[in-house]
């Protein structure tokens, strides 16, 4: 029976097979499989209900043999049984695709070589297979790449005591893919991994260029900044050193390392020890050489070594003549890392001497860069972003051609600044017709990075024609919604909320614009009001909820309305205060304060959503278990992180302090400038709570927080103590600390890393 529940426990993941499973009926079983694996091929689901027959009949034993083999080593479920239908697919892809008849032993060869190869064993393949071979087509480099395998494979099936698979008769590519042990295309999983990894080029003609193999003996310049000189880095890994690009990691010759991990946001950067370039000065020209093990040699040269005139405008047309080659057919830009693939794979001397940089060279060609892009055209330019648009759009909108059409449609119009009211009226439909389309056309005018506050002027330009062309309620609100979106992504909040104002009066579909209306009443402090818009929602957010109800009510005594008014006036409650909500003293609002700041994190946008998600993963300690993932997103640490080491709360002071009352103002700038310390309890007791900062020595009286236990003297918190306006509270998470994890969780804070942060948390929480 113990033997049964593992197989169960391998196929269902449970003991026993779920409730609504028949294990007599094949049907049942597919159809549990189509649940479990959702959007799965049909095929990956017909193939694994196949495995999963064959392991519960014992039919052939070497299945279940295979899978108890491959769980012994360490493989999780999922993986075990993906790797046995990749092993089942190929015999019978062979079967359908060729016609031959069904070979029980090449499946058991198949099985006797699991697991089959990973990424590095593919990359080592790719690699022999280009050896001596560069610049070959995706075709003619077939037969080399299934050769590859099944040296790869049938080596595996010699460890495991199996017989080898026999090796295909490369002389013709398409039998050899076919008979090949490997799933699928060997080209396209090979190729593909070598895109992923950096290391593989795609030329003109689809020819393939493996990095690696190129770079040995080569030699490359860059001319050092004072950034890179200052803070121990190199920017043009991508640029200037593209051949060298696709390295992890390097080592200097004293053994120091060197890696790609940091850098400059948006260039592939390598970040090397402190005193990299001492005795190095701003402008310096060096040479890079890297060797086949990783081993990185910087050495200073003189401008006069970078060759001869005649030399240098050699090297200056060869640039020339290969972008212009590349980028012939497609009218795209080329990458550094194709242009120097493309001059070392015409002229094998090349850089194998002291040239000036790529970039100069480049530059001197006549071409303009971006990035690690170059150009000579506007066209390739505009064609590039045209096509990562396009990109960006189909992600979003899927594989529906009309809606597709539609925000192209809309996108083209409202960046023709000539386009007239009709036009502009139609857009205004089609964007009030389909929300998913309203969303992606204004992101696309408006999306952060490069070049942000010119698209933005731009798009603020778009909603005011929009607003005057729209003429129906269902124009103006959808205009006026659109300006509101384009003010607030510009920083201009009062402008939006203006916006917003007119908007929710008119027919504008509710779900956000409501929820908008009911966060900007919620910053102003009219708490009352961002109730009655968020009750009209299905799903507000709870906590924001929570705390509008707290505040609505105010903190006036109870009279009645013919009363004497409580204020001392002499007038009637009625004629005086009634209707009135009076502002909580601020301390009372420190909590508020705070919510208002999450608010702004949850609403913010991608950018923000990111951090937090990077941040979920770091505090899980292990991402792919999704209950520790789970348990990790209801953290506080994590959203204290995305405010606080991310920098959110600090842009919500910036974006949204002119909605906030002015004392909030005064006291969240005041936050901005307050770290997480480590602290000692010095006394606890029901009214005060006296901590003093382990590192400075200083103490703070804080106000006691209810949902934190443990605060006894003596032991030791994380926290932040922020003023109130009448004293200290600690705000956000706050967590104890072991005293003997006291110096590494001081090394985690000196980093105001959120991603450090959150993992030394999860370790803590993990025990």
């Amino acid at each position: 029976m113990d033997a049964l529940a593992d197989r169960y426990r391998l196929v269902f993941g449970t003991a026993e097979p779920p409730d609504d499973v028949d294990l007599t009926d094949d049907q049942s079983i597919l159809d549990w499989l189509d649940d479990d694996m959702p959007g799965s091929p049909r095929v990956v689901v017909a193939v694994r209900a196949a495995v999963v027959r064959q392991i519960l009949d014992d039919d052939p034993p070497e299945v279940w043999a295979t899978a108890r083999r491959l769980s012994g080593a360490g493989l999780d479920r999922e993986v075990v049984l993906e790797q046995l239908g990749l092993a089942f697919h190929r015999e019978m892809a062979r079967v359908m695709e060729l016609g031959v008849p069904y070979d029980p032993a090449r499946y058991l060869t198949a099985l006797a070589a699991l697991p089959f190869p990973d990424d590095d064993e593919l990359l080592a393949a790719l690699a022999r297979a280009l050896d001596g071979r560069q610049g070959l087509t995706a075709t003619e480099l077939r037969p080399h790449l299934v050769r590859e395998l099944e040296r790869t494979m049938a080596a595996r099936a010699d460890a495991a005591g199996a017989e080898a698979p026999a090796a295909a008769d490369t002389a013709d590519a398409a039998d050899a893919a076919d008979d090949a042990p490997y799933p699928g295309d060997a080209v396209e999983v090979l190729v593909g991994t070598g895109y992923d990894a950096g290391t593989l080029v795609r030329l003109g003609g689809d020819r393939l260029v493996h990095l690696p193999s190129l770079a040995a003996g080569r030699i490359l310049t860059h001319r050092l900044t004072a950034l890179e000189i200052e803070q121990g880095l190199l920017v043009s890994a991508g640029r200037d050193l593209a051949l060298f690009g696709w390295y992890e990691q390097l080592v200097l010759p004293d053994g120091q390392v060197v890696t790609t991990e940091g850098g400059v946001p948006g260039m592939r950067s390598w970040i090397g020890p402190e005193d990299w370039f001492a005795g190095y000065a701003e402008g310096d020209l060096v040479t890079v050489r890297v060797d086949d093990g990783g081993l990185l040699h910087l050495a200073r040269v003189d401008e006069a070594a970078t060759g001869a005139d005649d030399e240098q405008g050699a090297m200056v047309a060869a640039v020339r003549a290969a972008h212009d080659d590349e980028s012939s057919v497609e009218d795209l830009p080329v990458t550094f890392a194709e242009l120097v693939a493309r001059l070392v794979l015409d002229d094998a001397d090349a850089f194998t001497r002291p040239l000036p940089p790529l970039t100069e060279l480049v530059e001197l060609a006549g071409l303009t860069t971006d990035g690690d892009q170059m150009a000579a055209r506007t066209s390739q330019w505009e064609r590039r972003d045209g096509l990562v648009r396009a990109f960006r759009i189909e992600e979003v909108l899927g594989d529906d051609p009309r809606r597709v059409e539609v925000a192209h449609r809309a996108l083209a119009v409202l960046v023709d600044a000539g386009a007239g009211t009709d036009a502009l009226r139609g857009v205004l439909r089609d964007l009030h017709a389909d929300e998913d389309v309203f969303e992606v056309v204004l992101d696309e005018l408006i999306a952060p990075g490069p070049g942000e506050t010119e698209r933005a002027a731009a798009a603020a330009a778009v909603a005011d024609r929009l607003v005057a062309a729209a003429h129906r309620p269902a124009e103006r609100g959808c205009a006026h919604w659109f300006a509101a979106l384009v003010d607030e992504r510009r920083g201009e909040v009062l402008a939006a909320e203006a916006h917003i104002a007119v908007a929710v009066g008119l027919d504008v579909p509710p779900g956000d614009l409501v929820d908008r209306a009911g966060w900007y009443a919620f910053d102003r402090g009219d708490a009352a009001a961002a109730l009655r818009w968020w009750r009209m929602l299905e799903e507000p957010n709870a906590d924001e909820m929570a705390m509008a109800e707290r505040f609505a009510a105010g903190n006036a005594p109870k009279v009645g309305r013919n009363d004497p008014c409580w204020c001392g006036s002499g007038r009637k409650f009625k004629a005086c205060h009634q209707g009135v909500v009076e502002t909580a003293p601020l301390a009372d609002r420190v909590a508020w304060l705070w919510c208002k700041a999450e608010a702004h994190l949850h609403r913010v946008g991608e950018e923000a959503h990111e951090d937090v998600v990077s941040l979920v993963l770091a505090r899980a300690t292990d991402p792919e278990d999704e209950d520790a993932v789970g348990d990790a997103a209801l953290d506080p640490i994590v959203i204290d992180a995305s405010l606080v080491e991310m920098g959110w709360f600090e842009d919500f002071v910036d974006q949204r302090a002119p909605l906030l009352p002015a004392d909030e103002v005064v006291l969240a700038e005041a936050w901005v400038a307050i770290d997480r310390r480590i602290y000692e309890v010095v006394t606890a007791s029901a009214d005060a709570t006296v901590l003093r900062d382990t590192r400075t020595g200083e103490e703070v009286t804080v106000a006691p927080r209810r949902d934190v236990q443990g605060m006894a003297p003596g032991t030791l918190w994380c926290a932040r103590a922020v003023p109130d306006g009448s004293g200290f509270q600690l705000l956000g998470a706050v967590f104890a600390v072991p005293a003997d994890r006291v110096g590494e969780l001081s090394e985690v804070l000196a980093t105001a890393d959120g991603e450090e942060l959150c993992a030394f948390v999860g370790e803590l929480r993990a025990g």
